[in-house]
């Protein structure tokens, strides 16, 4: 990690659709884990990406090696579980190739 900056790297908007066209990759296997244990499907993670305020906005991760990922804190609730408390997740990402895709680094229920 080289540095942190408490402003988004990336437009929501952007995220937004990327997310609402389900164009959403997992960067490493420990991530598709962390949805698969929350029991949440591609359009589950796609429905809380796309419902992601400026309010959740944490922190902008930066690296040497790489590009940035932006850092959120969401509560979501899953449809269908409108009943249960919402899951408290973090979620850090980036966009790729023109903010066509968006790069998942992690999805889970926040660990602090």
């Amino acid at each position: 990690m080289v540095g942190i900056n408490n402003k988004p790297n990336y437009n929501l908007n952007d995220v937004k659709s990327a997310s609402k066209s389900m164009s959403i990759e997992f960067r490493g296997r420990k991530t598709r884990l962390d949805i698969l244990n929350l029991d949440y499907r591609l359009s589950d993670v796609a429905l809380c990406l796309s419902q992601l305020t400026p309010d959740d906005y944490r922190k902008t991760i930066y690296y040497e090696d790489r590009i940035p990922d932006d850092e959120y804190i969401s509560y979501f609730t899953r449809p269908g579980n409108e009943h249960f408390e919402p899951d408290k997740l973090y979620i850090k990402f980036c966009l790729l190739e023109d903010c066509l895709i968006l790069e998942l680094a992690s999805f889970h229920l926040t660990r602090f």
